[in-house]
């Protein structure tokens, strides 16, 4: 949802960026064990899902996770939110990317260690440069930190679920985000 409200911004179309926020507070509001763990999943019929039949990667963040998660929610969720509030100078939208960042300060250090933590490293150096709040630049570094330390020996990275050069050219954006703040 959030890469929707990231279009939206881009194309101008701060109506629909709005509309994208408000559901995301929406599913904000449903979490019943934030920031311990992060639904990602709703549909008309069930609602928020917390209880799923199979492999729940897709459906739930965990922050005391020790295999591969989505940690890329709070990340994608947080940095739409920001740049929201950068177009629009309303306030509920700075401190929702707060509360989505919230499970990212809790997270274990097993999810920092993952590539997913890519858009972790983007939604906080936007809140960083936002806030100038130092908790946000030290997730910031440490997310980008360990972005370059799984750069191949070639300079791509790889991803399974991804080919090399999609990979290489979205972990670069992220670190981009990073250096943005860190050259001030």
């Amino acid at each position: 949802v959030a890469g929707n409200g990231i279009a939206a911004i881009y194309t101008g179309e701060l109506e629909i960026a709005k509309s994208v926020g408000n559901w995301m507070q929406k599913l904000m509001d449903l979490q019943p064990e934030y920031p311990e763990k992060l639904y990602s999943v709703f549909n008309k019929s069930e609602g928020l899902i917390t209880e799923f039949k199979d492999d729940d990667i897709r459906f739930v963040m965990s922050a005391n996770a020790e295999r591969d998660q989505f940690f890329f929610h709070p990340g994608i969720a947080a940095g739409f939110l920001s740049r929201l509030y950068l177009h629009t100078n309303e306030k509920k939208w700075l401190e929702l990317a707060k509360l989505y960042m919230l499970i990212a300060e809790k997270s274990s250090d097993y999810l920092w260690h993952t590539l997913r933590a890519g858009k972790v490293a983007w939604g906080n150096a936007l809140l960083y440069r936002i806030t100038k709040e130092k908790k946000y630049y030290d997730m910031a570094i440490r997310a980008g930190k360990n972005i370059i330390s799984q750069q191949t020996k070639l300079g791509y990275w790889g991803m399974e679920e991804m080919s090399s050069i999609d990979a290489t050219a979205e972990l670069v954006y992220w670190l981009d985000e990073v250096y943005q703040v860190t050259k001030n």
